[in-house]
């Protein structure tokens, strides 16, 4: 079991290829975390969420072990008032960003 320990994106993150899997997070963005203010976009590349993907999925869960679901398995943005998050896997053709707290594209809410 991997966990990863890392701080919340404030520098640009622009996703254009490859995959992102099999990580564990203890807090919500299981892979990708990003401020309020932050810029993320994602135009190709794969990032896996936690239920479409068994073996590859990247997960959130707390320190008993819980999944802890809406918390962006796969990435999480913004703040706790406004957030958009990514549990499901993002694919090759989902596109999304969020840069200042607008986002769009293919977010689970």
């Amino acid at each position: 079991m991997l966990y990863i320990f890392r701080h919340r994106l404030i520098e640009p993150f622009h996703m254009t290829g490859g995959t992102i899997s099999g990580n564990i997070a203890r807090t919500r963005g299981s892979v990708v975390d990003i401020s309020s203010g932050g810029y993320f976009i994602k135009t190709g590349g794969a990032i896996t969420g936690y239920a479409s993907d068994q073996s590859n999925r990247n997960v959130v869960k707390n320190i008993s072990g819980t999944v802890q679901n809406y918390m962006g398995h796969a990435v999480y943005a913004g703040s706790d008032s406004v957030f958009r998050y990514k549990d499901t896997t993002a694919r090759q053709s989902s596109n999304m960003s969020w840069t200042n707290g607008t986002a769009s594209g293919g977010w689970d809410n």
